[in-house]
């Protein structure tokens, strides 16, 4: 059972494809807690270099308000976790936690399952803004 998803997308460039995953999980009323390029990262720590990757921690307040409420210690299992990594000059993969999933296996509590499954459809639907048509890239020039 995978705990994550992926899909390679097209897109003019790597920032222009965070900043507009960023406008869409807005939109889906997402916040991002923390977002690492951890490609600096290790090329100031370990002087590795590597393609362009990205590592959001993403919420939705009031779905993990209600979260914590029913199971304080789900901070440390949520936020949701995205991924953008560069694969090519004009293509990225995004790789986003399955929340329903993943919480069933590290918590095993029923009562999130509805909260869960609300996190995911929101998730899908950034995605799914994301790969209707090359993001970034003008229409006709694909």
């Amino acid at each position: 059972m995978a705990y994550h998803y992926k899909k390679t997308l097209f897109h003019t460039s790597f920032n222009a494809f965070v900043e507009d995953l960023t406008v869409a999980l807005y939109k889906e009323g997402f916040v991002i807690l923390a977002s690492s390029d951890i490609r600096r990262i290790l090329k100031e720590s370990l002087q590795v270099n590597m393609k362009k990757y990205e590592i959001m921690s993403v919420i939705i307040p009031h779905l993990f308000n209600e979260m914590l409420a029913l199971q304080p210690f789900t901070g440390i299992v949520l936020p949701s976790q995205i991924t953008v990594s560069e694969t090519s000059a004009r293509e990225v993969e995004v790789s986003i936690v399955d929340p329903t999933r993943f919480m069933a296996k590290a918590v095993a509590d029923p009562t999130l399952q509805n909260i869960t499954d609300e996190i995911q459809r929101r998730l899908n639907v950034v995605v799914e803004q994301l790969s209707h048509k090359p993001v970034g890239i003008p229409d006709g020039l694909v």
